[in-house]
């Protein structure tokens, strides 16, 4: 088994001789659960084959029999023993000083190797798995928020062109907003915060990205409402996974990826191989010196060294080969050598210039808000209608539930007998069954009839006559359990004839239970009818294309053959529904809208200026109808722009240094910002955009 705190993945390992396994063991860790995964070979791509989560039991302390007994399961389940094991890692287990592993968690990994023989081949950051990911799918380096939210903790990582300009790790709170402003509110100083926002792997991710989205962020963090996107655990472990397979098969290097070598007189605790993993202490960002005409922001340039090498090397060869032919060619002049010489170079220098020196170019200009609300008319008739609706159809089975409202007391009569006591000389008394007797303001009804005949003896000593029956409490509950001795009365008589208990009245009692009310049967129809909405614009959002959205509030939803597991007044904590749903939704084409907002804004512009689609966000508000059509409320807001022709301001940048360029966007084309980030081999380029148009990613934003 290898020592994990000296073993490195190797220098060569990406370029080995591809003897790769038929399975691998992936290990995602957080702070207080996790997963064991098998990670499959099929044809050179590795794919997640099984899975098991588990949590952990104690703490970390028993993190090794944790995931023994998850890896226990897929082995019975697969028949299968990997042992080369990659650990995926939540960022906030890495030490932000040393970008290694914590050292308590590294030591239980250590811990856990050793105990279930495994070969740790190297760890995965999840967010740079996210990453990669991203720019895989986006096709350039993305620029975005990444939130990772853990049990207790919460990373933010604010991306730039696919560089992290900044990232902090803060305990989380009840509200995730209040986290953000705390971090936010830093990083507005240091650059522009990005509008995507991309959370993962938290149950209650949907939740925090609708509370991110409808809370009214300051104009100083946000000038656009935020975008938020979703990353499922599912994805996550996907992404790491494909980060993963990039490395075994092609030995690819992202600029994203840092593969760690041996440091042996270090003497460091590291392990494997690190994607995008900083190496040593971070550098603190240097401050560019505040311009407040125009906001210049140029990220570091980390990709030098990578080709400095090459170039150098290069160099040295052309250098040895012109000196080389100076003596094999005795007879041959220097300047010709000479020129030979700066020919290589330049070919050199060319080359570089066309295929290594790119930059991302982002130009601000200024906007005016403008907000309206528009009423649009919208129907499925082309012909009547401004917004044109396509009607569409699903059916789905409903099954769902809710806790009951209603409240009613259940319980027992207290029971007892009681002696009637008849003091009249003159007459005996009967009492027929469900007579009232009372005692302490408690009522108890006689449970059979009974006879009591007249007193013996005379007016000075008279004999009261007696009689035993049966009575039950009038009413549920402990409060009928009297004790013994008590004096009752009788309905209608007076003192002559009392009544007494000679044995306590007991078993009454009395509690409360749930029961199902007619606005629980209400409520859950209700509830039902929006879930199977939710699933109509779900079926929207997997089926559509081209920019097709749903127009929810006019979805008209069907229950059919509903099956309610309780009827109203019965005793219940739950009451469930299933039903059979049939909805039927309307859609329109986003682009359809956005050229209506376009149009009626128009006439609220100024001269020279637009309003861009992209600028444009909208929310759908009241819907009223007018001869069979729907006129929709679109509360919308976009911003009113210079109008700038963008091949126009895009033939300005090739080969302008930052200083230049930064004049010439301000006096020609009225901009109020930029931000580049350059990428050259050479160090006399680094402030410099490249003299070839290809090499240029070029992008128009607005504040």
């Amino acid at each position: 088994m290898m020592n994990i705190k000296n073993f490195k993945l190797p220098l060569d390992f990406l370029s080995q001789n591809k003897q790769e396994e038929d399975m691998y063991l992936g290990i995602f860790l957080k702070e207080k659960d996790g997963a064991v995964l098998f990670i499959e070979n099929k044809r050179n791509k590795l794919e997640i084959a099984a899975k098991e989560t588990f949590s952990y039991t104690n703490g970390w302390d028993n993190v090794v029999e944790d995931v023994d007994d998850a890896l226990y399961k897929l082995e019975t389940q697969t028949k299968k023993s990997p042992d080369k094991a990659i650990f995926f890692i939540y960022s906030h287990l890495i030490d932000d000083s040393t970008r290694e592993i914590q050292k308590p968690v590294l030591h239980k990994i250590k811990e856990l190797s050793k105990n279930l023989e495994l070969k740790p081949l190297g760890y995965i950051e999840c967010h740079e798995g996210i990453a990669s990911h991203l720019e895989k799918k986006d096709g350039v380096p993305p620029t975005y928020t990444l939130v990772e939210l853990d049990a207790s903790l919460m990373s933010v990582f604010v991306y730039k062109g696919g560089k992290i300009i900044y990232r902090e790790t803060v305990k989380r709170s009840t509200e995730v907003i209040d986290d953000l402003i705390q971090v936010f509110e830093k990083v507005k100083h240091i650059a522009m915060i990005p509008t995507r926002i991309i959370l993962y792997d938290s149950k209650d991710s949907g939740l925090h990205a609708e509370k991110i989205v409808s809370h009214r962020w300051s104009s100083e963090l946000f000038m656009q409402a935020p975008k938020v996107e979703v990353v499922s655990e599912h994805e996550l472990l996907e992404s790491l996974t494909s980060v993963f397979s990039v490395q075994v098969f092609t030995g690819e290097e992202k600029p994203s990826a840092t593969v760690t070598a041996p440091v042996e007189e270090e003497k460091k605790e590291s392990f494997g191989f690190v994607i995008g993993g900083d190496v040593g202490p971070r550098e603190e960002k240097q401050q560019q010196p505040e311009q407040p005409e125009m906001l210049v922001m140029e990220r570091k340039n980390n990709s030098i060294a990578g080709f400095t090498a090459p170039l150098l090397s290069f160099f040295n060869k052309t250098l040895a080969t012109v000196k080389g032919y100076s003596r094999r060619f005795k007879g041959v002049p220097i300047p010709v050598l000479a020129v030979a010489g700066l020919g290589l170079i330049f070919l050199a220098l060319f080359l570089i210039e066309f295929n290594f020196h790119k930059a991302q170019v982002e130009v601000f200009f200024p906007g005016k808000t403008i907000e309206k609300v528009l009423p649009i008319n919208a129907s499925t008739d082309a012909e009547t209608s401004s917004l044109k609706l396509t009607e569409g159809s699903a059916q789905t089975p409903i099954n769902d539930s809710k806790s009951t409202t209603g409240k009613k007391e259940i319980g027992e009569k207290a029971k007892g007998t009681i002696t009637i006591y008849n003091s009249s000389l003159s007459e005996g008394k009967t009492f027929s069954k469900g007579t009232t007797v009372s005692a302490s303001s408690r009522s108890f009804i006689l449970n059979s009839d009974v006879k009591v005949a007249s007193a013996s003896g005379d007016a000075a000593d008279p004999t009261p006559s007696t009689a035993k029956v049966e009575v039950t409490a009038a009413e549920i509950g402990p409060e009928g359990n009297i004790s013994s001795g008590t004096k009752f009365s009788i309905e209608g008589e007076s003192a002559v004839v009392i009544a007494k208990n000679e044995s306590a009245f007991t078993g009454g009692v009395k509690r409360s239970v749930l029961t199902v009310a007619k606005q629980d049967v209400e409520a859950l129809r209700a509830q039902a009818v929006k879930k199977a909405q939710s699933y109509g614009d779900d079926v929207v959002k997997k089926s559509a294309k081209g920019g097709v959205r749903a127009l929810s509030a006019l979805s008209d939803v069907e229950l059919k053959n509903q099956e309610f597991s309780q009827d109203v007044g019965d005793e219940a904590g739950q009451l469930t529904l299933k039903s059979q749903a049939n909805i039927v939704y309307y859609t329109y084409k986003e682009s359809d809208l956005l050229k209506l907002v376009q149009n009626q804004l128009k006439k609220d512009l100024r001269s020279g200026f637009e309003l861009p689609a992209k600028t444009i966000i909208y929310s759908v508000g009241k819907i009223t109808t007018k001869q069979g059509d729907y006129v929709v409320n679109f509360n919308t807001k976009g911003k009113e722009v210079k109008s700038v022709k963008e091949d126009e301001v895009e033939k300005v940048l090739t080969g302008k240094s930052a200083d230049d360029l930064k004049q010439i966007l301000k006096e020609k084309f009225g901009a109020s910002g930029l931000e580049f980030d350059i990428d050259s081999p050479l160090p006399l380029l680094k402030n410099r955009l490249p003299f070839f148009k290809k090499n240029i990613t070029f992008k128009i934003s607005y504040l």
